[in-house]
């Protein structure tokens, strides 16, 4: 009978390259971490949550049975606060949606959506929003561009607003279209 705990599958280049650029961690790191997800018995559960992987999980212990030195708790979020603050070209390339490392656009562009969590998957798509805006004013503010800095600002106030008053409207619809149902239902 042959052992299959020895047997791995191999670490896609698509994807620690990805790894490498969305994450800013280096080969060895991104290796770790793909051979990991798709090694994992439960590596299905991290398709649509990738921060299982990189905090601990309470209900599977998963930190138990990786050894120290692959652990990357925090390295995502980590490394994306320190290239805002180092104000990078990777940075303002990877918000506008475009490789971040010298490829081609036209050629790369469905992998590299494909492979990143936040765009793809729709992972902590909230604390990347929140980066961006982040980014956004810092761009403004270095550049000295006061005017379009303060409309920025504005324009973000007014999206939280319009952000909660649609959520007033979605509650008041649903309300309505429930009492409408239970009356045809009658």
């Amino acid at each position: 009978m042959i052992d299959t705990s020895y047997l791995s599958l191999q670490p896609r280049q698509s994807c620690v390259a990805s790894f490498q650029i969305f994450y800013g961690i280096g080969k060895i790191k991104a290796t770790r971490l793909n051979s990991f997800l798709l090694n994992h018995p439960v590596q299905t559960r991290f398709t649509f949550n990738f921060k299982e992987v990189i905090y601990p999980s309470t209900g599977l212990d998963i930190w138990k049975k990786i050894p120290k030195d692959m652990k990357i708790r925090l390295c995502v979020e980590n490394h994306l606060r320190n290239k805002i603050l180092t104000y990078c070209y990777q940075m303002y390339r990877l918000f506008q949606n475009l490789p971040t490392k010298g490829q081609r656009t036209k050629a790369n562009a469905n992998a590299i959506y494909n492979l990143n969590p936040y765009k793809a998957l729709q992972v902590n798509i909230v604390f990347y929003h929140a980066l961006e805006v982040a980014y956004k004013k810092r761009e403004l503010l270095n550049n000295e561009r006061y005017d379009e800095l303060k409309a920025f600002e504005e324009a973000q106030a007014q999206k939280e607003k319009m952000k909660k008053e649609d959520q007033k409207q979605k509650s008041r619809r649903s309300r309505q279209e429930f009492i409408k149902h239970q009356r045809l239902k009658s």
